[in-house]
């Protein structure tokens, strides 16, 4: 469905909802949302609560995981 939609009413030509007639959009953000992600991750990962967290949910995932791994 998202290969069908247009991301902006821009890309099909239109001007969004509401806008004036010499509505001008926005530039694009210089950064990926990938590249954010990640760069947001790295940050994190330099934080004694990251690893915290990381640790605590791997920790309570694990017994589900080995009680329902022979089966």
């Amino acid at each position: 469905m998202w290969l069908i939609l247009p991301e902006t009413p821009a890309a099909i030509g239109l001007r969004p909802y509401g806008a004036p007639e010499d509505y001008v959009p926005p530039p694009p953000p210089p950064n990926s949302a990938i590249g954010n992600a990640f760069a947001a991750l790295a940050r994190a990962a330099k934080t004694r609560t990251f690893w915290l967290l990381t640790t605590g949910f791997l920790c309570a995932a694990s017994p589900p995981m080995v009680w329902l791994g022979p089966i």
